[in-house]
């Protein structure tokens, strides 16, 4: 049920709801999003249930849409990427953990087109 209610809003926007500003919590009062207009687009901010920000991007109508950026509990990028209308564009990077390697992906129209891994003794 959440889920419809947040594509609903994602789809009909603030001429539904009539406001700049949604959130979404738990039963126990505990956010678990927001979204918030900017200019055209919808930024939808998620959490950790610590309150630390989990993961942040733009939908324009409808779909992901810009730049997107998921955090670890301690406030660190795990990966940065973009969409374009919903698909995946452009470069990835990944920092799956501890520093160890860096992913970049490179999308174009959603399809990965190159790979590379960087990291001790690969540089």
């Amino acid at each position: 049920m959440k889920n419809t209610l947040i594509i609903a809003f994602l789809l009909l926007g603030t001429t539904v709801f009539g406001q700049s500003f949604k959130k979404e919590v738990y039963d126990n009062g505990v956010l678990i999003k927001t979204f918030e207009m900017k200019d055209n687009s919808i930024l939808m901010t998620a959490f950790y249930p610590d309150g630390t920000i989990k993961e942040r991007g733009t939908f324009l109508n409808g779909a992901p849409d810009g730049k997107w950026v998921t955090y670890n509990q301690r406030g660190q990028a795990v990966s940065i990427g973009y969409y374009k209308q919903g698909v995946k564009e452009g470069t990835w990077t990944i920092y799956p953990g501890m520093g160890d390697f860096t992913y970049e992906l490179v999308y174009e129209n959603g399809i990965q087109k190159k790979a590379y891994q960087y990291g001790p003794d690969l540089d």
